[in-house]
C-alpha cells in the first residue's frame, strides 16, 4: 500500500468505496424521479429503450437548469446509462423482440384456449382420431424485419415483444 494513502487513512480520510460520489449528475430527487418514470413504464406495459432512459435524465438536467446561469445545462456521458444500471440493480436489460401484430394478439390466452376448444369441437364433430392429426411447421422468412432492441425494466423474465407489421412470406417445411 502506498504511504501517501496510509498516512491520509491515519489523518481520517475514508477510503474511495465509503466517501460520496462526486461525479454524480442527477440528485437523490432526480435520481428517484427516473426511477418512477421508469416504474409507470413498466406499469403501463410499455417499454423504456436506453435511449429513452439518457433522454430523461438530459430533460430532468435542463428543466433543473432553466437558464439560472449562463453556461449550458449539464448533459449525461456516453457510459452514463451503463453506470446508472450497474447502481440500480433492480433495474435489468433484456431483448425486445419484433413480433408481427396478429402473432402479439395471440399470444392472449383466452384466445389460445378458446381456439383450441374450436379445434376439439372440429375434431369431435367429424369424427377425427388423434392418430389422424399431423403437424407441419412454417418456417418465415423476413421481408422488412425490424430489428430486436434492448429494453430497460425490473421484471426480466416478463417476455416483452415489439409489435411490427412487417410482411412476411412463409413456407411450410416438413420433414
Amino acid at each position: 500500500m502506498p504511504y501517501e494513502r496510509l498516512r491520509k487513512r491515519l489523518a481520517g480520510r475514508m477510503a474511495r468505496t465509503q466517501r460520496a460520489k462526486t461525479n454524480l449528475r442527477l440528485t437523490a430527487d432526480q435520481d428517484a424521479g427516473l426511477c418512477q418514470y421508469l416504474d409507470r413504464l413498466d406499469a403501463l406495459g410499455l417499454s423504456a429503450r436506453l435511449k429513452h432512459v439518457e433522454a430523461a435524465a438530459n430533460l430532468i438536467l435542463r428543466s433543473a437548469h432553466n437558464g439560472r446561469s449562463r453556461s449550458p445545462p449539464l448533459v449525461i456521458g456516453q457510459h452514463w446509462t451503463k453506470r446508472w444500471l450497474r447502481a440500480h440493480p433492480e433495474y435489468g436489460k433484456r431483448r425486445q423482440k419484433p413480433l408481427q401484430l396478429e402473432r402479439q394478439l395471440a399470444h392472449d390466452p383466452e384466445a389460445v384456449q378458446a381456439w383450441f376448444l374450436c379445434l376439439r369441437q372440429l375434431l369431435d364433430e367429424f369424427g377425427i382420431p388423434p392418430g389422424d392429426t399431423y403437424n407441419y411447421d412454417e418456417s418465415g422468412f423476413m421481408i422488412g424485419y425490424a430489428r430486436s432492441q434492448w429494453i430497460i425494466t425490473k421484471v426480466i423474465s416478463r417476455q416483452s415483444y415489439l409489435a411490427s407489421s412487417q410482411n412476411r412470406e412463409l413456407v411450410i417445411v416438413a420433414r
